[in-house]
């Protein structure tokens, strides 16, 4: 173990009121040579500086100390007064949904040993992985499901069984909830780590429902005139592709919510007329299941390393954390380059200082022309 590792872990965890045993520091920091050697291989996080590692990965993972003062003692209140005791959840029954590279789920199982463990990932070599780091770190009682929370949930042996259900994985709060309370018993709790962005995304969420609600009420109230024979001159079909792609917009960026709202409101719409606005066999009322999909596509992506590609006076990166192409320059463009850029789609971002669009292919077709690079790979 290294001081640096040892001294950012005193640190990190220190400010949590816990205080770890010898073996258990070496058990984090096999750990983590483990993940970063796998990393090389395999994408498992983007995150693989030591000091990093501790703070984002293995010091986040534990904070959930914080919320266990206050729930599983409410005598204590949640003002951070109790200290830590590997004996806080001795027998709780946990599961870590969509646990990834083992966040949060190894973490605590280390720092709370006498938990039991459950890791359910959709990906199969992730699992794998996970099972070689207990066995090496000596981890019992932990067990391994490959499978789609949203299946898992379903079945007797896990639905309501879990004192406790933990998830980071890459999903809004109301997605996160669906997936993680079946699993969740009488009296026990769901913990998502989310952080004070919760009432942010539901607004935004909200007013992009709203927004689509609008859209394709207004074309389905004109497909129902048409239908009666109130409206003429129009195309049927134009409107029903109109609902369709719009919401289609939706699942193609894994927005299960707000496609699953869509096709219940187009439903209840269908139950109150004689003839259907859309036909059950569209395939409109398959888009929530092309959302979930995709979302699980886009959370491994997002787990991908950035890339980058130096050009002459500057830097193309492809950020997969946040699912964008970004062009950071070394000195401000001229303005007939900043004119080519908004032309070709991208905007300044003074947050990421770069100029910036969605990861598309398209995307990198625009920044090898603006660019005037022979090749980009995607």
């Amino acid at each position: 173990m290294t001081d640096t590792f040892r001294q950012q872990m005193d640190r990190e965890l220190g400010l949590l009121g816990i205080k770890l045993s010898e073996k258990q520091l070496e058990q984090f920091f096999t750990y983590y040579e483990m993940l970063v050697e796998k990393n090389k291989v395999m994408n498992l996080t983007a995150i693989t500086d030591e000091t990093d590692v501790v703070s984002k990965h293995f010091s986040d993972s534990l904070s959930l100390l914080r919320v266990l003062k206050r729930v599983m003692d409410s005598g204590d209140g949640c003002d951070g007064s109790r200290v830590y005791e590997e004996e806080l959840l001795e027998g709780k029954s946990v599961i870590d949904v969509g646990t990834g590279a083992g966040f949060p789920g190894i973490p605590l199982k280390i720092a709370f040993p006498g938990i039991k463990l459950t890791l359910l990932d959709s990906l199969n070599k992730r699992v794998k992985f996970l099972e070689e780091v207990c066995d090496a770190l000596e981890l019992k009682n932990v067990e391994f499901i490959h499978g789609r929370a949203e299946d898992i949930g379903r079945q007797k042996e896990h639905r309501e069984m879990y004192d406790l259900c933990v998830s980071r994985a890459v999903a809004n709060l109301a997605s996160l909830s669906e997936y993680c309370m079946p699993f969740v018993k009488i009296g026990g709790f769901f913990v998502p780590y989310k952080s004070g962005e919760i009432e942010d995304e539901e607004e935004k969420q909200e007013k992009a429902w709203l927004s689509l609600k609008r859209d394709i009420e207004s074309s389905a109230n004109t497909i129902h005139e048409l239908d009666t024979g109130k409206c003429k001159g129009y195309n049927r079909a134009l409107f029903v592709s109109s609902i369709l792609n719009k919401v289609g917009t939706y699942a193609g960026h894994g927005e299960v919510e707000i496609v699953q709202r869509a096709v219940d409101f187009i439903s209840e719409y269908n139950a109150r007329v004689k003839k259907p606005i859309i036909t059950a066999r569209n395939k409109f009322f398959s888009l929530p299941e092309t959302a979930r999909k995709t979302r699980e596509k886009l959370a491994i992506v997002k787990e991908q390393k950035n890339r980058t590609l130096p050009f002459e006076g500057g830097l193309l990166v492809w950020n997969y954390g946040e699912s964008r192409l970004q062009i950071l320059f070394d000195k401000i463009p001229e303005d007939t380059k900043r004119k080519e850029l908004k032309s070709s789609g991208f905007r300044w971002s003074p947050k990421n200082k770069a100029w910036q669009r969605q990861l598309t292919p398209h995307a990198l077709s625009a920044a090898k022309r603006v660019l005037n690079l022979q090749t980009i790979q995607s």
